[in-house]
């Protein structure tokens, strides 16, 4: 088997194993499409609704008083 027949047969290998590649990947496609579809429609469906949230109130003696208790230093 000379040089020529050689590249000949790699050539054959590799276009035979592009072309089964490309096959599979063109009959997974349409799954993998409507695969995705469904997870941007769940991803647009669920939106966050932040959680309501109370004024901030000043800080006055009496929080203080409840926080650390009464100051009992002489």
């Amino acid at each position: 088997m000379d040089t020529r027949q050689r590249i000949s047969i790699a050539l054959a290998a590799i276009i035979i194993g592009s072309a089964s590649v490309g096959a599979s990947h063109a009959n997974a496609g349409p799954g993998w499409v409507a695969a995705t579809e469904v997870v941007a429609a769940e991803q647009k469906v669920t939106k966050v609704t932040p959680t309501p949230t109370r004024p901030s109130a000043p800080i006055g003696e009496d929080l203080i008083y409840d926080i650390v208790g009464p100051n009992t230093a002489p």
